[in-house]
C-alpha cells in the first residue's frame, strides 16, 4: 500500500523538483509515470529516479502542470498506484 503520497511541487525553469512516495510491503519495485494531456494517458518515465522512491524532474516550461504518479509493485505482483502530483512552473 502507498503510505505517503507524492506532493505537488513547483520550481523555476532550469531547476529540479523531486516527487517522493513511500509504501509498505516486501520486495517493492517502483515505476514513476507522467500524464500526457494530449493523449489522455499515463506513460512510464525514464527520468532520474524513475525506479526509486524519489523522482527528480528537470523543470522546463513544457512541463508546467504536468502530473506524475508512482506505481508500486510488491514481491507478489500486487500493485498500488499513488495519487497524482502536479509540477507547477513558477518562472
Amino acid at each position: 500500500a502507498v503510505t505517503t503520497q507524492p506532493a505537488n511541487a513547483s520550481g523555476v525553469v532550469g531547476g529540479t523538483v523531486k516527487f517522493t512516495v513511500a509504501a509498505s510491503g516486501t520486495g517493492l519495485k517502483y515505476q514513476w509515470q507522467y500524464y500526457s494531456a494530449s493523449k489522455k494517458a499515463w506513460y512510464d518515465t525514464a527520468l532520474s529516479g524513475y525506479n526509486t522512491t524519489t523522482l527528480s524532474v528537470p523543470v522546463t516550461a513544457a512541463r508546467n502542470n504536468m502530473k506524475f504518479r508512482c506505481v508500486v509493485t510488491d514481491a507478489n505482483g500486487a500493485t498500488a498506484t499513488s495519487s497524482a502530483a502536479t509540477l507547477t512552473v513558477t518562472g
